[in-house]
């Protein structure tokens, strides 16, 4: 099954706003509405934060949509490689998440002509090569992969943050 928006969107709320209550909540470097940060997306926190709670919901959806979401993700035939990596640029960003992907991909082997380089820039060679591997293979070594950079970098964040990313990393 190739990877969807809706499906992505729906794995990620699962740990953003498991139960879609759409209010504001403490969060490092501000608050947050369903994982939208107000330190790193003021103007867009501002104005989801300016709609009633109860009609937030389109708007947060949209943003994820807009803001997130990579067409050349659809392109990745395995749904929980793609949930997983949509799921990694909400966390770390564009860039980081496709290096993580990539480093995946390099460290078991699959590579359609050799040509994957692990360079953060999501392209045609990056998803032929995730498509060529073996999903479960990946999965496992993109998980361990998050979760290693998570535990690397916890010296930012309080404990209590680290272990939650760690764990969703390992999900």
């Amino acid at each position: 099954m190739a990877t969807d928006f809706q499906t992505c969107y729906n794995w990620t709320m699962g740990f953003e706003d498991r139960e879609r209550k759409y209010e504001a909540v403490p969060d490092p470097g501000g608050s947050a509405i369903s994982g939208i940060n107000s330190h790193y997306w003021p103007a867009e926190y501002a104005s989801i934060a300016a709609i009633p709670q109860a009609q937030r919901g389109p708007a947060v959806e949209n943003f994820y949509l807009c803001k997130m979401w990579k067409p050349i993700i659809a392109q990745l035939n395995d749904v929980e490689i793609g949930k997983r990596y949509f799921d990694s640029i909400v966390n770390l960003g564009d860039e980081e998440a496709t290096l993580l992907l990539q480093r995946a991909i390099v460290a078991l082997g699959y590579s359609e002509t050799g040509t994957v380089r692990v360079d953060g820039v999501i392209g045609p060679l990056t998803v032929a090569a995730a498509n060529e591997a073996i999903p479960d293979r990946l999965v496992t070594m993109f998980k361990e992969l998050r979760a290693a950079h998570y535990l690397e970098n916890k010296a930012r964040l309080p404990q209590s943050v680290v272990n939650e990313l760690v764990a969703r990393a390992r999900a």
